[in-house]
């Protein structure tokens, strides 16, 4: 009985005492030198908020200790390469935030957000989040082996290609302003290039066939997106023109009919 008892008190302390990390915002890309901000929300739910800790990677960056006045301490790390926090803001039940500024290569990693209760639970939550500092590419997307004088029956082979860019490029073509989405149309090149700063290129083939046509031009472009942080395009080019022809279907007016069947009667006659 007695131990039936503790384990119900047990149970209901934890019931009462929880706390949560409900999510930890950081963008996925940030474009070399900039700054990003990063918010952690949290809900003690009744616990004591004992301490805020944020790690990149496995260093320690950043610490909140709770005071009773809930002024708290803080601590920011000074010499963690590519880490250079420039503010921060806390609020004891809800939130805590960083802005890092001067970002190079350096700090890309995982970023962690660890939120400690107090006693007598000292329950702890964690969310982590992967930014990645990336050089962007400098110029839009070019399109080669362009034609303009593709019909029904030809094969059209085209590549897109952004350069200089330090992380994926996620490219995609348009067909007459339209999302290619059919995979038999694309072709991926792997990459093989060993530099910081390389190409993507994303291939588009296929045999040309009537319905291909929008009012008689078959129009391609190109778009290459980094997300936040790079987004261009092509202009759209026309690469073939064909017309359906015309079907003109023959046909006897009824003054025809009706005059070939009067001089039948009149045949029939004489």
């Amino acid at each position: 009985m007695k131990l039936f008892i503790v384990v119900q008190q047990l149970t209901v302390i934890n019931v009462l005492y929880s706390l949560e990390v409900l999510q930890l915002e950081a963008p996925p890309y940030v474009r070399l030198g900039d700054s990003f901000t990063m918010n952690c929300y949290f809900d003690l739910e009744g616990e004591k908020l004992y301490s805020i800790k944020w790690f990149r990677d496995t260093y320690e960056i950043f610490s909140y200790i709770a005071t009773l006045s809930d002024s708290g301490v803080t601590s920011v790390a000074k010499s963690v390469p590519g880490v250079h926090v420039q503010s921060s803001r806390v609020l004891p039940d809800s939130l805590s935030s960083l802005v890092l500024v001067n970002t190079t290569h350096l700090s890309t990693g995982l970023y962690q957000c660890e939120v400690n209760g107090d006693s007598p639970s000292f329950l702890s939550q964690t969310d982590t989040k992967k930014i990645t500092v990336v050089e962007c590419p400098t110029s839009p997307p070019q399109i080669s082996g362009l034609k303009a004088d593709l019909s029904p029956g030809d094969f059209l082979s085209l590549n897109c290609t952004v350069h200089n860019s330090s992380a994926d490029v996620i490219l995609q073509w348009k067909i007459n302003h339209q999302v290619v989405e059919d995979f038999d149309f694309l072709r991926k090149y792997p990459n093989r290039f060993t530099g910081r700063l390389y190409p993507t290129i994303l291939g588009l083939q296929f045999w040309v066939k009537k319905h291909h046509f929008r009012e008689g031009k078959l129009v391609v472009s190109c778009e290459a997106n980094i997300p936040v942080i790079y987004n261009a395009s092509t202009v759209s080019y026309v690469v073939g023109r064909y017309t359906e022809p015309l079907q003109y279907l023959e046909t006897k007016s009824s003054g025809s009919a009706l005059w070939a069947s009067t001089l039948l009667i009149i045949l029939l006659v004489l």
